[in-house]
C-alpha cells in the first residue's frame, strides 16, 4: 500500500503466509543439500513439465558497463503449449538474476500455481538454496525472487540445465527480441513470431 499498490485481501495474505511457512521449513534440507538441486544433464533438450506444472524458462543478457540489458521468458505447460512469451529491456539492471525474476512474474501475471523454473545459472540455485548471496550486493534482488516464489506459488522448484537448453527453449531467442525493444514497449507477445513457433511445432511433434 505504502508503494501505491493494490492491498492483499486476508484470505490471499493468510494463504501466501501459510504457503512462505511451508517453504521455509523445508529449507533448512535444501540448503543443506544445497549441490544436490544444481542438476545438469549435459546436452538434454527442453522436456516437458508433469501435469498441472508451468516451466518457465527466462535467459538475460546483462552490460555491466551501462547497467542495461535485456530478457526473454517463455511459460509452457505439460502439453508443450506456449503459455505466454515475454522480452523486453531494463535500464538500472543489477545482475542476470532480474531476468529470472521476469520469468517468475509472468507466471505470477499468469495466476499459474505449481511452477518449475529452469535455469543455466548456477547463481540462482544457490541464491534461492541457499545463504551464499544473503550478505552480498545481490541480497535486495534474491530476496524479491524468494518472496515472489513463496508467497504466490502453491508449489514450486528451481532447476539448473545447461545453456543450449535455453536455445531449445526459445528463451535466448526471446531475449534477442527484448534488445530491439524499446524501454517501454509491451513485454507480452501478443503473437509469436513465426520463426520460433516453427521451432516449438517441431519440438512439440517430438512428444507424440
Amino acid at each position: 500500500m505504502r508503494d501505491g499498490e493494490r492491498c492483499r485481501d486476508p484470505s490471499s495474505l493468510a494463504h501466501g503466509i501459510q504457503v512462505y511457512m511451508a517453504a521455509w521449513c523445508n529449507r533448512g534440507s535444501e540448503a543443506h543439500n544445497k549441490d544436490r538441486p544444481m542438476r545438469s544433464v549435459q546436452g538434454s533438450p527442453w522436456e516437458r513439465p508433469t501435469d498441472g506444472h508451468v516451466k518457465v524458462n527466462c535467459d538475460a543478457a546483462f552490460d555491466p558497463h551501462t547497467n542495461s540489458g535485456c530478457w526473454g521468458c517463455i511459460l509452457r505447460d505439460s502439453d508443450g503449449d506456449v503459455v505466454t512469451a515475454r522480452r523486453g529491456r531494463l535500464e538500472a539492471l543489477l545482475e542476470p538474476l532480474h531476468g529470472e525474476i521476469q520469468g517468475v512474474q509472468a507466471a505470477i501475471d499468469e495466476g499459474v500455481g505449481q511452477v518449475i523454473i529452469e535455469t543455466d545459472a548456477t547463481a540462482v540455485l544457490q541464491a534461492v538454496y541457499s545463504d551464499a548471496y544473503d550478505l552480498s550486493a545481490m541480497a535486495t534482488l534474491v530476496a524479491e525472487l524468494r518472496n515472489l516464489l513463496y508467497l504466490n506459488f502453491v508449489s514450486w522448484r528451481v532447476q539448473q540445465r545447461p545453456r543450449s537448453c535455453n536455445r531449445v527453449a526459445l528463451a535466448h531467442e526471446l531475449a534477442a527480441l527484448g534488445s530491439l525493444c524499446y524501454l517501454d514497449a509491451e513485454p507480452i507477445l501478443v503473437s509469436i513470431p513465426s520463426c520460433i513457433q516453427s521451432v516449438i511445432a517441431e519440438g512439440s511433434a517430438s512428444f507424440e
